[in-house]
């Protein structure tokens, strides 16, 4: 095991103890019911841990980053992409923002900026 593989591990061992279960929820393809003239979006769902902070108001700038919004600093097990939602505490936020760790092409950690709604 090279040295970012142990990095990883140990960043998810402790983001494993010191955050908390979220879901991250990720929209499939829309089916179409013809008879029912409806629409609907199936989410294929995926357990992963993360420790939230909400937004740091020095970053607040009032258009990239809202006041509200929250950092989750996200184990590697799953990669997030912006489009995604994620259930903080029963409440669905919008993944705006995607940043990953990844030293010498290993992910460590995904940073991911998130905001309520979606």
């Amino acid at each position: 095991m090279g040295f970012y593989d142990s990095l990883a591990l140990t960043a998810q061992n402790l983001i494993r103890s010191k955050g908390a279960a979220v879901v991250l929820k990720r929209a499939g393809t829309p089916v179409y019911t013809a008879s029912e003239g409806t629409a609907e979006t199936p989410y294929a769902e995926f357990g992963t841990f993360a420790v939230t902070i909400d937004g740091m108001l020095k970053e607040v700038d009032g258009m990239q980053v809202l006041s509200g919004d929250k950092t989750l600093y996200m184990e590697s097990s799953v990669k997030p992409a912006v489009g995604d939602m994620v259930v903080l505490d029963s409440e669905p936020h919008a993944v705006v923002a995607v940043q990953r760790l990844a030293p010498a092409g290993v992910v460590v950690i995904y940073t991911v900026l998130a905001r309520l709604g979606g």
